[in-house]
């Protein structure tokens, strides 16, 4: 997501239609973030934030299953405020750090 010139408005992210009725963001866990111009400033990388996490059942959850009643599901949805750092930032969001294969190899080992 992209910032534009001197906005310092808290926003409100929805991410809707997880699965899984429990999650970690009961227990206190953030959302991952990398911002661009915090990477060019300092060289920090990905990092946890957000205020305010909730996971709760997703409000479209009815409109969802009313197209297929056969199969009723819930869903879920992650919301969390967020406050841009820094001017004309680009910033990615990420359910947790992203590593790769081999980042998880040496952790096993």
């Amino acid at each position: 997501m992209r910032n534009p010139d001197n906005f310092t408005d808290m926003i409100r992210i929805n991410i809707v239609n997880f699965t899984k009725g429990n999650s970690l963001f009961y227990y206190g866990m953030k959302p991952s973030f990398w911002s661009l111009k915090a990477y060019e400033n300092n060289g920090q990388g990905w990092f946890h934030g957000g205020f305010n996490v909730e996971y709760d059942i997703s409000p479209y959850h009815v409109e969802i299953n009313k197209l297929n009643p056969h199969k009723p599901k819930s869903f879920y949805s992650c919301s969390f405020d967020f406050k841009f750092d820094y001017d004309n930032d680009e910033v990615f969001v990420a359910y947790t750090i992203p590593y790769t294969y081999t980042q998880l190899q040496s952790h096993i080992r």
